[in-house]
């Protein structure tokens, strides 16, 4: 799905203030997931 890794910080700020915390959360466990996997 996201092909770059910048820093995720501020674009967990984006991405929580869009789609709220628990959204966040999943999308944050998938980013994770897909760092590890690289």
């Amino acid at each position: 799905m996201f092909v770059f890794a910048p820093i995720p910080s501020e674009f967990f700020k984006l991405n929580a203030a869009h789609y709220g915390s628990q959204h966040n959360n999943r999308f944050r466990i998938c980013y994770a997931e897909l760092t590890l996997n690289y």
